[in-house]
């Protein structure tokens, strides 16, 4: 993923202080395969409980237009814009991701590092798109400040972790070659 190295070398600097103890870099590189899993499992959930929550407003949101329409008076409700629909796509997107960085993670390659990593930019993107969202269906600024706390979060463990699969992933790399 060779796009995503100018951004990383951009925001490295910027992530690598203060220095994470090394049993929380051990625990995360134990676990983090599991934790990337479980969050793409959540995702999924996400997305597809937003849809279906759609599909019952739908039916609400129709039924009131046709009774407000039986009266006479203009409908008053409208329905989800296209950033509701562009932030079910991302969320599905990010779980997509996370599934995709399963495998390299556990195997400790720098791959599964980089789909972390590329997940963690797409969040920006799914924040960008909730504020949109949010300032037409409630939540909007607050829910994308603390998105951002998140993802800054987020950034500091993966570059304080990111040596544990450089080293490894080119072993394995090579060890790949030679078969």
């Amino acid at each position: 993923m060779e796009f995503l190295k100018p951004i990383e070398a951009a925001l490295e600097p910027a992530f690598k202080k203060p220095e994470m103890p090394a049993g929380g870099k051990k625990w995360f590189l134990t676990y983090l395969p599991v934790l990337a899993l479980i969050s793409g499992v959540l995702q999924v959930i996400a997305a597809i409980s937003l849809w279906s929550a759609w599909n019952k407003v739908n039916e609400v949101v129709d039924l009131s237009n046709r009774f407000s329409s039986a009266f006479g008076v203009e409908t008053a409700i409208d329905k989800p814009t296209l950033w509701f629909w562009l932030a079910i796509a991302s969320i599905a997107v990010s779980a997509g991701i996370m599934f995709l960085a399963y495998t390299p993670l556990k195997e400790k390659v720098k791959k599964g590092w980089d789909y972390l990593f590329l997940g963690s930019l797409f969040s920006i993107v799914t924040s960008v798109f909730s504020l949109l969202v949010g300032s037409d269906y409630g939540g909007g600024v607050s829910d994308f400040v603390f998105s951002l706390i998140f993802g800054a979060v987020g950034f500091w463990i993966l570059f304080q972790i990111k040596d544990g699969y450089l080293h490894h992933g080119k072993k394995t790399e090579k060890a790949a070659d030679k078969k």
